[in-house]
C-alpha cells in the first residue's frame, strides 16, 4: 500500500525517466525485503525464464551442400570438406558431417583460404571420438569467428593420418560440385575438397554434406574498472569489493545483460587455467552522466586473489558473460596490483552495494524501465 501511495503521489508528477527510476528502485526494495520464500520463488522464476529465452534463441543447424545429391558413397580419402565465403560475420560453434563413421577420433578444422578453392594456414581445430551409431549427423564442437567477406575451408578428417577406412558401410552423403557456387544462409559455398592436411585437393567433383551451428559474434562492451578518479589499483591483500562498470550507450542496454553469467579475471591467468570469479553485487548507476544507466558489478578482491584470477603480475582485467538472448559479451581494462590499498581507492569498499541482482534480472525479463535501442 505504501508503495502505491508513493508512486501516485510523487512519481506521476515527474518526467517519464524519473518515473522509471523511482519505480525500479521501489521494486528493487520490495523484492529484496520480501520474505525469503518470495525471493526464492522469484529467483527460480528468473532462472527458468532465462533458460527459456536461451533455448528459444538457439538457431537451427545450417546444412551446407550444393543441393544436387549424388548418393551415399564410399571413397572417403584421408578427409573431406568444403571451401566457402562468409557473407556476414558469424561465430561458428560446431561442424558436422552426414556420414556413417567407424569409431575413431576425428578432427573438425578451419583453414584460411584466398578464394574458397585453396588452403592456407590452419586457424582452428577440435577433436573428439565419434562413430558406431550408424548413418547420421556427426558433430564436433568448435568456437571460431568467421569474418564477413573472408574465405575459409571447413575440413573433417580422422585424427590419425593415412586411415582410408574411417567411413562405415553406410558411406557419406555426397553432392555435386557443379552446383556451386551457391548461397546457403550466411555463406557462399565454393568448392569441395579432399585430403589430410594443407594443401588440400580441390580437383574432385564431389563434396560431403556438412552442417554448422552459428551464433552472433561476441559484442565488445565498454568496461571501466574502478570508475571515478582512480588509477585502477587493486590491493593484493584487500578484503573489499572491486567495482567494475559496464557502460551503456545508445546501441547497448545494460538491462539486456544476464548478470548471473558475468565472470571476471586476468585473461592471461584465466586462459592458463585459473577460474574467473562471478559477481557478488550489482546496481544501476549513470556513471558517466550521459543520461543512460550503467551497470556496476562487484567482485570480491580476496576471492579473486585466492582463486588465482588475479595476482601480482596482473595488468589487465577481463569481464565475460552473455546477454539474455545468449549473445556473448566481453570487455577489458587495465589493473595495477599493489601490496596494499595505498590510495586510488575509488569505488573499492568493504561494504557490499545494494543487493539488486534479482531485481535487475526480473526487470530485464519484464522489460520495466528499459530504454529502447535506436535502430538504424
Amino acid at each position: 500500500m505504501v508503495f502505491f501511495v508513493v508512486y501516485y503521489a510523487v512519481v506521476l508528477n515527474h518526467s517519464k525517466p524519473y518515473q522509471e527510476m523511482i519505480l525500479m528502485r521501489c521494486i528493487q526494495t520490495i523484492i529484496w525485503w520480501s520474505v525469503p520464500n518470495v525471493r526464492q520463488a522469484l529467483r527460480l522464476l528468473a532462472l527458468g525464464s532465462t533458460v527459456l529465452l536461451s533455448s528459444q534463441c538457439v538457431a537451427a543447424p545450417i546444412e551446407l551442400n550444393s543441393g544436387i545429391f549424388r548418393g551415399n558413397l564410399s571413397g572417403e580419402g584421408h578427409g573431406r570438406g568444403l571451401g566457402l565465403r562468409a557473407d556476414s560475420t558469424v561465430n561458428l560453434t560446431s561442424i558436422g558431417i552426414h556420414v556413417d563413421l567407424n569409431v575413431l577420433s576425428f578432427d573438425a578444422q578451419i583453414y584460411a583460404s584466398t578464394n574458397g578453392s585453396d588452403t592456407g594456414a590452419l586457424l582452428a581445430s577440435e577433436s573428439t571420438v565419434l562413430g558406431g551409431t550408424g548413418f547420421g549427423w556427426q558433430d564436433i564442437l568448435i568456437n571460431f569467428t568467421l569474418d564477413a567477406g573472408s574465405f575459409y575451408v571447413l575440413h573433417f578428417r580422422p585424427t590419425i593420418p593415412n586411415i582410408n577406412n574411417w567411413v562405415g558401410a553406410g558411406g557419406i552423403d555426397y553432392y555435386e560440385d557443379f552446383g556451386l557456387p551457391v548461397t546457403v544462409g550466411p555463406f557462399t559455398l565454393i568448392d569441395g575438397e579432399e585430403g589430410y592436411t594443407s594443401p588440400l585437393n580441390f580437383s574432385n567433383a564431389l563434396h560431403p554434406s556438412l552442417r554448422v551451428n552459428v551464433s552472433d559474434p561476441p559484442i565488445e562492451i565498454a568496461l571501466d574498472i574502478k570508475p571515478g578518479p582512480s588509477n585502477n589499483t587493486v590491493p593484493l591483500n584487500g578484503n573489499g569489493t572491486l567495482q567494475v562498470a559496464i557502460l551503456a550507450n545508445e546501441e547497448f542496454n545494460v538491462m539486456d545483460v544476464n548478470i548471473g553469467s558475468l565472470l571476471f579475471g586476468d585473461p592471461i591467468l584465466v586462459d592458463g587455467g585459473a577460474t574467473p570469479l562471478g559477481a557478488t553485487s550489482d546496481r544501476l548507476r549513470d556513471l558517466n552522466h550521459d543520461g543512460l544507466d550503467d551497470l556496476l558489478v562487484g567482485f570480491s578482491i580476496s576471492d579473486l586473489v585466492a582463486g588465482g584470477a588475479l595476482d601480482a603480475s596482473s595488468v589487465e582485467g577481463r569481464l565475460t558473460g552473455e546477454l539474455f538472448d545468449g549473445t556473448p559479451i566481453f570487455g577489458s581494462d587495465i589493473v595495477r596490483m599493489v601490496p596494499q590499498n595505498n590510495g586510488g581507492g575509488a569505488l573499492v569498499s568493504s561494504a557490499v552495494p545494494e543487493p539488486s541482482t534479482l531485481a535487475l534480472t526480473a526487470l530485464g525479463l519484464l522489460g520495466i524501465g528499459r530504454r529502447r535501442r535506436k535502430r538504424s
